[in-house]
């Protein structure tokens, strides 16, 4: 049995241990549905983060350069729910070194 199956079967059992039908109409399809979004949310376990910096380059100045707005997806690791956020980088090593790094965006 692959991962995919796997994972069915056991939203399909999870289903049926909170009182659903699985087999009901409006369910014959959860179980893979799931199945397909957690293989989509946990895709990135196996990359390097560091693969999302497309481009580093210097400037020759010494302003702040601020990065805000950087879309990212993350797993609540108690809840296994996903989580969709915000957030900005303040890069202060790149400061001291003139060093400005372009974050290429989510697609």
């Amino acid at each position: 049995m692959s991962d995919f199956e796997k994972l069915q079967e056991t939203v399909y059992q999870l289903l049926e241990l909170v009182g659903e039908n699985p087999d009901r109409e409006g369910l014959l399809d959860t179980p893979k549905r799931v199945a397909k979004m957690y293989q989509e949310v946990f895709s990135g376990l196996g990359r390097d983060p560091k693969d999302e910096f497309t481009a580093v380059f210097s400037e020759g100045h010494e302003e702040v350069v601020l990065v805000k707005d950087i879309p990212f997806h993350s797993m609540c690791e108690h809840h296994l729910l996903p989580l969709w956020c915000c957030s900005c980088r303040l890069p202060t090593k790149q400061w001291q070194s003139h060093r400005a790094e372009q974050i290429s965006p989510c697609s």
